[in-house]
């Protein structure tokens, strides 16, 4: 039987960021992702502040699209637009290469990743946890002393919404093109609270996502675009001791998948907190951020509400 500190399920930016706190506090982590090919079905930018962008991918500038110092902003059918000087860059780094780069680095410093694999269940023997991990098929028992859930897979046997939590589908398109006149750089936002869309340009290329919550499957599939389905929830879910809950499955309220730059954050952060002070203390600073973020934006403060909800980072 394979023996690790820490089994961490998913590799992206959730998992990477919790690989990465393991070994830098001296753990050995085993990385599970379910897909073949890591970040093949990212899409679009990553886009964070430059304070996150320093704090955690200065080494990977020459993954950078462009970055820009203002952003133009307008209500959903566009009555209004106002550009924004902002407090510091946004910059916007390639998702797909800049995921695959991280994970890369990850095991040249020690960590282990197993490609089509997850964990179905888990033991718990007092001391350590038996996962149960299936791969193509196979069942392989792991021993490990904590399990880290980096993904976004609301009905992951290991955890439990509140009965009271409301699960929402939301949709994503997605398109990209050249660009055929030279163009600023350029950030534009549009949208309401439940629906926005940005467009990017830097170079001669744009790129343009749009998200929309409660579309259904037909209407999506009606749309001639590459798309990114997914779901949220607005609950804390609880998990058996010494299983971690990372960002990606901490719900709707502005801890979204898309927002890349507090999700590296918060998974970081958390697992350093596990390995510092304990399970069962790092999941109540987790919950204690948890409620404190998304809560932190006034409810009747429309702009900075909607900032909020795109993936500006921290």
């Amino acid at each position: 039987m394979e023996k690790y500190d820490i089994i961490i399920v998913g590799g992206s930016i959730s998992g990477i960021a919790a690989a990465n706190a393991a070994i830098e506090n001296g753990l050995k982590p085993l990385i599970l992702d379910r897909t073949l090919d890591m970040g093949s079905k990212m899409v679009g930018s990553l886009i964070i502040s430059e304070s996150t962008y320093k704090r955690y991918f200065q080494q990977y500038d020459s993954l950078i699209n462009g970055k820009y110092d203002r952003i133009t902003w307008s209500d959903s059918i566009g009555r209004s637009e106002e550009t924004f000087r902002l407090t510091e860059q946004v910059v916007s780094l390639d998702r797909e290469k800049l995921i695959k780069s991280l994970a890369t680095d990850a095991i040249y410093r020690g960590a282990t990743l197993k490609i089509k694999s997850t964990v179905v269940s888990m033991e718990n023997m007092g001391d350590y946890l038996i996962a149960n991990c299936s791969k193509e098929g196979k069942i392989e028992k792991v021993q490990a002393q904590f399990i880290a859930l980096g993904h976004r897979n609301l009905d992951d046997p290991l955890i439990v919404h509140a009965s009271n939590c409301q699960i929402k589908k939301y949709y994503g398109v997605y398109a990209k093109g050249p660009i055929t006149k030279d163009e600023e750089s350029t950030l534009k936002i549009s949208g309401d609270i439940n629906s926005f869309s940005f467009r990017l340009t830097w170079g001669k290329r744009w790129e343009k996502f749009t998200f929309l919550e409660g579309k259904s499957r037909e209407e999506e599939n009606a749309l001639n675009y590459s798309r990114v389905i997914g779901r949220t929830h607005n609950c804390f879910p609880k998990v058996p001791e010494n299983v971690l809950i990372l960002a990606n499955l901490l719900g709707t309220n502005n801890i979204l998948g898309m927002d890349s730059g507090n999700t590296f954050r918060f998974s970081y952060e958390t697992t350093t907190d596990m390995i510092d002070h304990g399970w069962e203390d790092g999941v109540k600073f987790l919950e204690k951020k948890w409620k404190n973020y998304i809560t932190a934006v006034p409810p009747d403060d429309r702009l900075k509400k909607f900032m909020n909800r795109i993936p500006m980072g921290m």
